[in-house]
Formats: C-alpha cells, structure tokens, sequence
C-alpha cells in the first residue's frame, strides 16, 4: 500500500480548500442544505454533464418542492419534468425512494449514510454524497473525477477498478474535520476542470508543487513532451486569470531567506517564500500564515516594499513583496522545500521565476536595511 505523508495530505487540504474559496463553482444545489435538493440533483448528475442539469434541476424542483410532493405524483407527472434527460429507470427509482421517505421516515431523509443507503434506489455513493453535502458529515465520497486527483497527487498506481478500494482504506486521512462539504466540492471542480481525464492542465493546477503525477512528468521526457503539447492547446482559455500572491523578503544578519521548490511546476527554481492570497484576505495576514504552514515561523510583516505583476502563458501573477524579520521559531521545510540565506548580492546567481526577477535586481542593488534596526 502507498505510503502516506502527513504533511503532503495537510498541504493537500489546505490548498483545495483555498483553491475552491476562489474559483469554485457557483452551482444552484450548492446553495442549499436540504437533504432532498442534495438528493434530487445527484441523481440528476449521475452520467449527465452539470451544464445540462441545471434547467431541469430548477423544473423539476418547481413541479416537485418538496419529497412529499414527489411521493404522491404519478408517473406521468415525473416523466413530463423528466423527458430530455434520459436513463429514465432514475426517475422511477427516485419515486420509489420518494415514497420510502415520505411513508416510513415521516417525510424526513435519514442523517447518517448507512441509514440512507437502506432506502430503495439509493447506493453507498449517493448515500455518502447526502451525508456530505446536506448533513456535512466526515464521509470519504469517490467518483471518477475525485479518484483520479487524489491518486495523481498522492502516486496511487492501482488499476482503475482498484483505485477506489485503495483510496477507501485512508479514507479518514483525506478528510478535513469539520470541511468535508467545501473539500468534496473542490475536489469535484478540479477534476472537472483541470485535473481532467486526458489533457490535463498541470501548469494551473493549484496542487503543481505537491503533484507525484507532475513530478513524474517532468522527470520523463516521453511524458512530459507529450502532456505538455496536448495542454498547450487548452491553457490559453485561462489567459485572464489572476493569481495574488504574496511573498516575504526575510532578513536577517545580512542575509535573506529563500526557498527551492521540490517538485511540480517550476521546480527547481528559488523563489521567496509565501502563497496565495484568498479572497478578501488582509495581505499581511496572508503572508503570516504562509510563512506559519512552509516554516514553521512567525514573522513580523512590514507594509510591502514592491509590486509585480507577470503575465505567464496560462494566468497573470500579481505579486506584493514584503520585507519581514523573524520573531520566534527557527525557520525549518515543512514541504519538503530546500532553504538557502543568501546575500543580497548572490540572489542574482539563483535561478529564479521570470515574475520575480524584477526584485531580484532591485535587491542585489539596494543597500540592505534590516527590518527591526
């Protein structure tokens, strides 16, 4: 069995959780807790593009607002909201369960995913699904698009058929506590969207630095060649989006630290350390908590010193630097990253990101001004 790092699952969590907080989907089954909307539209999204269902997601839902309505409507009633969609048998299974509910349950769905998955026309999937997405419970949920992110990142090489059971055994590591509503909808939007199935778009994928599928890209030119042709083709649609991030110029004794990214894109690189910036979030308090989770360390942040903004081919980065000093802890990889003090004037000999060039000049050339003298 594959071997799991705790702090890759960690920073696994934390970046899907982020990642969705900015371009997650607005979908109208994720404004709702309801455990029979939650219901109607994962029977609806079981082999039918999202796009599709959302018209009759809505008609539906008009015709039947409630699973006791459902449970007295007649056949003919279900099939006139139904025809388009196809596989009909899962109209029929729905009344069925319908029924069961509205009979046995007193019109209420049961909370817990065993409970569920005794109703008639409900598996052990759709069961966990409600448990989630209406009763936000710490279920593992697998479909095809979630098995395949979790197992490039992680380099679960199982046969298809065997990815899920192998997956199912750490299920428990995967979970975030008290997340697993937004942690499964990320997962669903970036296998839908950049972690597909044939072209996937390595180069966006908020995972890149953590990725073992990506990093055994990259160390094989058959595959990486090949991969990166194909992605070539689809990453111009990301032209327009804009990545914020912010980055940390920490000095001390004469010297500024900096990172070398392990794995993924732009591995190899240096780079000052720091993440993205999450919608709405103080750009101080970012950094803060950038700086907490890569090394351990909490620093002082000064306003930022300079601005950069570089357009790379799949999205534009938007960078504010800002000069810290250390204020306890000794700064220690908490992502497998190398760490490096260097003098301001060795920066220029690093190879650094095109996007932070600018500074490395700017900063090889200035005098150096501690933060706290």
């Amino acid at each position: 069995m594959h071997p799991l790092d705790e702090k890759r699952i960690r920073s696994f969590q934390r970046r899907l959780l982020n990642w969705f907080a900015r371009e997650g989907r607005d979908l109208p089954w994720r404004r709702t807790r309801n455990p029979y909307r939650v219901w109607v539209s994962e029977v609806m999204l079981q082999q039918t593009q999202v796009d599709r269902v959302i018209d009759f997601y809505h008609r539906f839902l008009k015709r039947f607002p409630t699973v006791t309505k459902l449970a007295r409507a007649e056949w003919e009633e279900v099939l006139e909201c139904w025809r388009g969609l196809g596989y009909y048998g899962r109209a029929r299974n729905m009344m069925k369960t319908a029924q069961a509910v509205a009979i046995d349950h007193r019109g209420r769905f049961p909370r817990t995913a065993e409970a569920l998955e005794e109703l008639p026309g409900i598996g052990p999937y759709t069961a966990r699904s409600i448990s989630v997405f209406a009763f936000e419970q710490d279920h593992l949920v697998l479909d095809t698009n979630t098995s395949r992110v979790i197992g490039r990142v992680f380099g679960f090489c199982e046969e298809k058929l065997k990815l899920r059971d192998a997956l199912m055994q750490h299920a428990d590591a995967f979970v975030p506590k008290g997340k697993a509503w937004p942690f499964h909808q990320g997962l669903m939007d970036l296998g839908a969207t950049i972690c597909t199935a044939k072209l996937p778009q390595c180069e966006c994928c908020p995972m890149a630095n953590i990725c073992t599928f990506l990093e055994i890209r990259d160390t094989k030119p058959e595959i990486r060649n090949r991969k990166l042709k194909t992605t070539a083709k689809r990453i111009t649609c990301h032209v327009s989006r804009v990545t914020e991030v912010a980055a940390a110029v920490i000095h001390r004794e004469g010297k500024i630290l900096v990172t070398n990214r392990p794995r993924g894109h732009l591995k190899g690189y240096w780079e000052f350390p720091g993440g993205k910036r999450e919608r709405g979030e103080d750009w101080r308090h970012c950094l803060k908590r950038e700086i907490r989770e890569e090394l351990g360390i909490e620093v002082a942040v000064r306003p930022h010193d300079w601005k950069e903004t570089y357009a790379y081919p799949d999205r534009t980065v938007h960078t504010r630097f800002h000069r810290c000093s250390i204020l306890t802890g000794d700064p220690t990889p908490q992502e497998g990253q190398r760490i490096r003090w260097v003098t301001p004037e060795t920066l220029t000999t690093l190879r650094f990101p095109p996007a932070d060039r600018t500074i490395v000049k700017a900063l090889s050339q200035a005098r150096f001004v501690d933060p706290h003298r």
